[in-house]
């Protein structure tokens, strides 16, 4: 097979001792059937990762370093295992290429037999990366944009990796103590009125901002003095999803709205309701119908189970709220808020 996959060119293998190449052993029909299929989909991202890390390291360089040995189980350092027209592959992307498979098809890489056909596989790999680059299809937008969604995945994966190396596992009750906030919610209710422009309009005629929250103030003095809320809500919320239980959005985790808006309603009274506050996606008037922090007792065992899972979000949203993040407003339009579910839950 040449290296268009072109059957009249031998496949051939670096023998142990020797510069000369040897024939592969014949294949023998059907047998890398269901295996082999699911072999190469499996390996085909850890080969891509290895490929791209050494693209970010600039490593080309040749290894003329002898292929492993027929008894050896472990290829040594990063040495070359097999070289397809010239191009090696090396120890590095075999043990990426294992490390990729589930447990169980793992025992079988162990034997010599096993090795082979994992070579096999990432030989026909290597030949259509390298026909794929003969024809330039790296260079295609949509494959450019993959591989480049490819590299960020990698290099995220790497950075997690090395945030948590720095950090001691926490005990469950620390875990509580330093991310107590998630454990909060506010059972509350709204009323939005529509303002031109705004996400609750929609693509329909609405008052204009100022005449919006003129209305959202007259109807703040109704139920500050005595309309019922929920009655009100289903009578003049233009968001009819939550004016249909009398306004109620159930209890929501801190994250829900904006962070002006957050701070507001999680630090209002139960009972109060709140001065008209403008956003994207409409005026709104909220009520505060109960508050609740679970306590530790109540989330132990969630964060028994998913301590470290946990300590990761925190990471993560450490470095979030660190960031400068834009958003292209046409690409992302505003959109409705959407309820966080409190941690534990």
């Amino acid at each position: 097979m040449d290296a268009t996959g072109t059957p009249g060119h031998p496949e051939t293998q670096i023998s142990p001792g020797s510069t000369e190449p040897v024939e592969p052993p014949a294949r023998r029909p059907g047998e890398a059937a269901a295996f082999l299929v699911t072999l190469i989909l499996l390996v085909a991202i850890a080969l891509l990762a290895v490929s791209l890390w050494r693209a970010i390291g600039g490593d080309f360089k040749r290894d003329d370093a002898a292929g492993a040995g027929a008894g050896r189980s472990q290829p040594a350092a990063d040495e070359v295992l097999v070289r397809v027209n010239g191009q090696p592959i090396r120890a590095s992307e075999f043990n990426a290429a294992v490390a990729s498979l589930p447990p169980q098809m793992q025992a079988p890489i162990a034997s010599p037999s096993g090795r082979k056909a994992l070579a096999e596989e990432l030989v026909r790999m290597k030949i259509l990366e390298q026909h794929a680059r003969q024809k330039g299809l790296e260079k295609d937008p949509e494959i450019s944009a993959r591989l480049a969604v490819a590299t960020g995945n990698i290099l995220a994966n790497a950075a997690l990796r090395d945030i948590m190396a720095g950090q001691q596992p926490a005990s469950p009750r620390e875990l509580y103590d330093q991310n107590l906030r998630q454990f909060e919610s506010v059972q509350l209710s709204q009323i939005v009125v529509p303002y031109q422009g705004s996400v609750v309009a929609g693509d329909q005629t609405a008052q204009s901002e100022t005449e919006a929250m003129r209305k959202a103030e007259q109807i703040v003095a109704r139920v500050k003095g005595g309309a019922d809320f929920a009655a009100t809500a289903r009578q003049e919320s233009a968001d009819r999803e939550s004016a249909q239980r009398g306004g109620d959005l159930g209890p929501i985790g801190h994250g829900t709205f904006p962070d002006e808006v957050d701070d507001l309603i999680f630090s209002l009274p139960v009972g109060a309701i709140s001065d008209p506050v403008k956003t994207v996606y409409g005026v709104h008037i909220f009520k505060i119908n109960g508050k609740q922090t679970r306590s530790f007792e109540e989330v132990e065992q969630a964060l028994v189970r998913s301590g470290q899972q946990f300590q990761m979000e925190a990471a993560i949203d450490d470095l979030r709220k660190g960031a400068r993040v834009e958003f292209n407003p046409e690409f992302f339009p505003p959109i409705a808020p959407r309820r966080q579910t409190p941690a534990g839950q």
